[in-house]
């Protein structure tokens, strides 16, 4: 052992900064494969983060849509509630009948509100209603449509349409409407 000792003594003496160099080049060999074996299990923290955070991120960007989904159903919800009818006030919902009476010229001569249905725990009620009008197909036609198309939420459950006078030239119908009301 002595006698390779001396050798490498030698060798140290003769070329240093050679031998300097390779003691550099293996520690920098080494701090290389530990620093590689660091890099992967930091790639490996770094894309579990960044699944994460994009899961986050889709979280955020689907509650920024939920608010806005909700604001939107509120704004339906107030319009709904602002057309509903009270079924007490016989008067004023018989008037949004008759409203249209003038304007689309058919004849309104039958306008029953019958008894109101639903009542209890349920959000709203719905107040049928009996109408018997006259006119002409157009006009008749054009009624309709305002009402399955104005402010007010209803549904037509019943219809007919039959002649009526041959002179006047004029159609008789008959239909039932529910119209969505306040508790």
């Amino acid at each position: 052992m002595a006698l390779n000792r001396a050798i490498v003594l030698d060798y140290v003496r003769r070329y240093p900064i050679g031998v300097a160099c390779g003691v550099v080049g293996v520690l920098l060999g080494v701090a290389a494969w530990e620093l590689h074996g660091r890099l992967e299990l930091l790639d490996r923290q770094y894309h579990e983060l960044s699944e994460s955070n994009s899961a986050i991120l889709d979280a955020i960007t689907g509650a920024r849509n939920l608010r806005a989904e909700a604001e939107d159903v509120h704004a339906a919800v107030a319009e709904i509630d602002h057309g509903l009818f009270d079924p007490g006030d016989i008067a004023e919902n018989h008037a949004y009948f008759y409203d249209w009476e003038d304007r689309l010229r058919v004849r309104l001569f039958d306008l029953r509100q019958l008894p109101t249905q639903g009542a209890g725990d349920e959000s709203y009620r719905v107040v049928p209603f009996s109408l018997r009008m006259t006119g002409s197909y157009v006009q008749i036609a054009a009624y309709l449509h305002q009402l399955e198309t104005g402010p007010r939420v209803m549904r037509i459950t019943d219809f007919r349409i039959d002649n009526g006078d041959p002179e006047a030239r004029a159609l008789q119908c008959t239909l039932t409407v529910e119209v969505l009301a306040k508790p």
